[in-house]
């Protein structure tokens, strides 16, 4: 009769105060997030508990096995299962962070300094700029700009991330030709790397071509300049010498002189020609005869004949041969006037 009053009271605790002897949990020991953003280093370490050992561990629900960690992990949200030797099952949800990507971007201020300006990962950044070497030159957060060499830009965060982006600008250009005869049509190629605008200057005008296309009317030495410029506001520059060669026109030579030392037309040259490298100018008087000559196409007639003797007011005839820098013949005759 004891015996059956104690199985009863068994039954009655169990229908009032059940208990289940076969409750199992599953608990997170540890968590690795990632470190730098998109890798797959995450991880998380479980343990089941308050079963029926040996637990079973499972990412997907489907597949268990003894190993109670999971790695190579992206970030993002999962649920984690457990499951005891008495088939009991319990789960639970982690979610594996990462830091926010990092980006770098550059700008040139107005005295062309490259600067850095870095954002994401997990501050402060360790900033290195190298050269094509891949020598540390500087740690500063900007660092002076000069086209034709490649600026590396390494950032460090905290936690060891590295990030490398570099700058290359460089102008560049090919001319057709860099002589020729008055009026002379320059074409020049742009070659220039690493830039998304570029301008010429020359001759007092500005062009906003990507290549570059000039008629020269006047007898002389150019500089033509070609500036690029990049994304962020860098800039580099090349300039070439453009040499137009031959005589002004007749009409615009200055044929009247007056050697009296007032500053004002004391002489009487040929400056009007450019690039002749063979030069002869042969004066006359007005009875034919010669009264001065010179090799020198920097010569000046300051009112005396080769003897050093005054030469008096009139008008005088000359004769000016030469040859220019492309092999070219000039030849002109003229009168100028002296006065006192």
């Amino acid at each position: 009769m004891k015996l059956i009053y104690f199985f009863a009271f068994l039954i009655f605790c169990n229908l009032f105060f059940p208990q289940n002897i076969n409750a199992c949990d599953l608990i997170v020991t540890d968590t690795m997030h990632i470190d730098c953003y998109s890798n797959n280093n995450g991880a998380v370490y479980l343990n089941g508990v308050n079963g029926l050992s040996p637990y079973y561990y499972s990412i997907d629900g489907v597949n268990f096995g003894a190993v109670n960690y999971f790695d190579s992990l992206y970030a993002g949200d999962y649920m984690f299962f457990v499951e005891d030797s008495d088939n009991c099952r319990d789960s639970v949800y982690v979610k594996i962070k990462e830091p926010s990507e990092i980006v770098l971007d550059f700008f040139c201020d107005s005295f062309n300094n490259i600067n850095s300006l870095v954002s994401g990962g997990v501050e402060p950044y360790y900033i290195e700029w190298r050269d094509s070497a891949q020598i540390v030159f500087s740690n500063d957060q900007k660092t002076s700009f000069q086209g034709g060499y490649k600026y590396y830009l390494h950032v460090l965060d905290s936690n060891f991330c590295l990030v490398i982006d570099s700058v290359y600008l460089k102008a560049s250009y090919n001319l057709i030709s860099s002589l020729g005869v008055c009026p002379f049509e320059v074409d020049a190629v742009n070659t220039s790397e690493g830039y998304s605008s570029s301008m010429w200057f020359t001759d007092n005008n500005d062009f906003f071509d990507v290549n570059f296309n000039y008629e020269y009317n006047f007898v002389g030495d150019y500089d033509l300049t070609l500036s690029v410029y990049n994304n962020y506001g860098c800039f580099d520059t090349l300039t070439k010498h453009v040499v137009v060669e031959g005589l002004l026109p007749q009409e615009e030579v200055a044929n009247v002189f007056s050697p009296n030392n007032d500053g004002v037309n004391d002489y009487f040259n040929f400056s009007e020609n450019h690039a002749l490298v063979e030069f002869c100018a042969i004066i006359f008087n007005r009875f034919g005869e010669k009264i001065f000559e010179s090799n020198d196409s920097e010569m000046n007639l300051d009112g005396k004949d080769s003897n050093g003797r005054l030469l008096e007011e009139g008008v005088y005839f000359y004769i000016l041969e030469g040859t220019g820098l492309t092999g070219r013949e000039y030849n002109r005759k003229g009168f100028l006037t002296l006065f006192r």
